[in-house]
């Protein structure tokens, strides 16, 4: 029921848009509430804006493993042997050697994520 509902005010929003009228203008036509109207237009343009909004980028995170030195794959505090593997949230992943660079990091990040 509450789809129906939402579809049929979809579909009023799309007519008010396509008639020229004000939204009061229309509400009278259609026999509904001016104000319901506009709500619902602002209601599926807020929603609409939302999908169009990338999503925020993670900001940049050093991780020390303190706890881990002396255990495989760390040979000093912040220092790691083994390759390092990022996931970002677009599921793009980035294999780092134990001893990449983190400017060089930064600017791979810049490219892949368009900034």
């Amino acid at each position: 029921m509450a789809r129906t509902h939402r579809e049929v005010w979809k579909q009023r929003v799309e007519a008010w848009k396509a008639s020229g009228l004000t939204a009061k203008e229309y509400a009278a036509k259609a026999g509904v509430d001016p104000g319901t109207l506009a709500h619902w237009k602002w209601q599926f343009g807020a929603e609409a804006r939302a999908r169009a909004r990338p999503a925020p980028s993670p900001a940049f995170v050093e991780v020390v493993a303190a706890s881990s030195v002396g255990s495989v794959g760390w040979d000093s505090p912040g220092r790691c042997r083994e390759p390092i593997e990022l996931v970002l949230a677009s599921g793009v992943r980035i294999r780092l050697p134990p001893d990449f660079e983190a400017a060089v990091l930064r600017r791979v990040l810049d490219a892949v994520e368009g900034r």
